[in-house]
């Protein structure tokens, strides 16, 4: 275990109760239902009628010891 350090993604909460506690990568929800919402709304009423661009969300970095010891 000292030798790897080990990440994951969107930060469930079952994460933070491993053994040890696993980092994360914590999306920003409330970001990515908003731009989805609007992406539907804006090809439900023929505002969008190509393939949207891609998106980068914002993330934040939750270290627990997974990665830090």
């Amino acid at each position: 275990p000292e030798d790897i350090a080990i990440v994951g993604i969107d930060n469930v909460h079952e994460s933070s109760y491993a053994n040890p506690p696993l980092s994360t990568f914590a999306p920003d929800k409330q970001e990515l239902a908003r731009l989805a919402v609007t992406l539907l709304v804006d090809r439900a009423t023929g505002r969008r009628t190509q393939a949207a661009e891609i998106f980068y969300p914002a993330f934040a970095l939750l270290a627990r010891t997974s990665t830090i010891g």
